[in-house]
C-alpha cells in the first residue's frame, strides 16, 4: 500500500452508532491547548508527563521531520513544548518510559531518547516490515510491544539486543496495547482491516504455550487507545468516525460480561487517541488529535 493511503483514512471512514449502557460520567479537570496532532501520552515515574506530536499536518506516515515530544509537569502545565532534538522525529505516535529513556514508535522505527538530557540514544529500524508503527508498551525492563497498524502485527523488542519479533496472530488496524504483569496478558484494539471502523478488542496470554492473539469482543469502531482498569474491566477510544470531525467516544469493557458502557463526558472530543490513565489519581490524559489538544478527565 502507498503511504499517502494511510494520511487518507485518517480523513475517511464509516460511522458505527452502538446503543449502549451511559455510565460513570467524567468531569473535564483541564483543558491544554498548542499541541500539533497529540497522538500519545506516557509519564515517567517523577510524574512528568510526555505528549507526541505528530506535526503541523495530518500526515501520519510522512518522514518530514516535524514531529516532536512536549514535556508537561503533573498538572498539565507546558514545561517544555520540544522535549526532543529538532528534526528528530517525522510523525511520532506510541510512547513508553524504560530506565530512563523515552521510547517512540516513529513510522518505521523506534528512538530513544534520554530524559535527563534528551538526547537519543537507542533507534531500531522495522522498515523492512511496517511503514506504520502505532503503540508502545512495556512489559519489563528489557521487552517492549509495539503495534504495526498497517500489518496487523504486534512485534515483542528486546531493548539490550535490539531484536524483535511477530507475536502470533493478526489484529486488523492493530493500535493500543495495554499489558497486564499479573496475568501476563496483552490487550491490544484495532482500526478494522484497511482501517474500515470494524476494530475489535483482542487478547494473547502469554502464559500459554500456543498463546495467540484472539478477538474478546466484537464491538467496532475506530479504536485507538486502551488501558487495564480494575476488576477485569478495560477502558478504550473510539474515534468513530473519520470522514469528518465527529464527536469520539470513550468505552468502559468488562471481560466478564463481555459489555461495554459508553462513558458520559463533559466536552466532545474530535480523534481521542492513545490515552495515559492514571489509576490513583482516576485522571484520564486524554490527547485529541483533531482538536490540537489534551483534555485531563478526572473519572467518577
Amino acid at each position: 500500500m502507498q503511504p499517502n493511503f494511510f494520511q487518507l483514512v485518517y480523513y475517511l471512514g464509516i460511522f458505527f452508532s452502538l446503543s449502549l449502557l451511559i455510565v460513570n460520567p467524567a468531569e473535564a479537570a483541564n483543558l491544554i491547548e498548542g499541541f500539533s496532532h497529540p497522538e500519545s501520552i506516557t509519564a515517567d515515574s517523577t510524574g512528568r508527563i510526555f505528549v507526541s506530536n505528530i506535526g503541523e499536518k495530518m500526515e501520519p506516515t510522512a518522514k518530514d521531520g516535524d514531529g516532536f515530544i512536549t514535556e508537561l509537569s503533573a498538572d498539565g502545565t507546558v514545561k517544555r513544548k520540544f522535549f526532543n532534538p529538532k528534526g528528530t522525529l517525522n510523525a511520532p505516535k506510541g510512547l513508553a518510559v524504560v530506565n530512563n529513556v523515552l521510547y517512540v514508535a516513529d513510522i518505521d522505527r523506534i528512538v530513544g531518547f534520554n530524559l535527563q538530557n534528551s538526547k537519543q540514544v537507542f533507534s531500531l529500524d522495522l522498515s523492512a516490515k511496517t511503514s506504520f508503527l502505532n503503540d508502545l508498551a512495556t512489559i519489563d525492563e528489557n521487552t517492549l510491544l509495539a503495534s504495526a497498524s498497517d500489518t496487523g502485527t504486534v512485534y515483542q523488542i528486546s531493548i539490550p539486543n535490539k531484536q524483535f519479533v511477530a507475536l502470533s496472530g493478526q489484529i486488523p488496524g492493530a493500535n493500543g496495547i495495554s499489558y497486564d504483569s499479573q496475568t501476563k496478558s496483552i490487550y491490544v484494539v484495532g482500526l478494522g482491516e484497511n482501517f474500515n471502523g470494524k476494530g475489535g478488542i483482542y487478547k494473547l496470554t502469554m502464559a500459554k504455550p500456543t498463546a495467540q492473539f484472539e478477538q474478546i469482543s466484537v464491538l467496532p469502531g475506530f479504536f485507538d487507545g486502551i488501558a487495564l482498569l480494575n476488576d477485569n474491566r478495560l477502558i478504550y477510544s473510539d474515534w468513530v468516525g473519520i470522514q469528518k470531525p465527529t464527536p469520539g467516544a470513550i468505552y468502559i469493557y468488562n471481560a466478564n460480561t463481555k459489555k461495554a458502557d459508553l462513558l458520559k463526558l463533559p466536552i466532545e472530543i474530535n480523534g481521542p487517541a492513545d490515552f495515559y490513565y492514571q489509576p490513583k489519581a482516576g485522571l484520564l490524559w486524554l490527547p485529541l488529535t483533531l482538536n490540537n489538544k489534551v483534555a485531563i478527565l478526572k473519572l467518577n
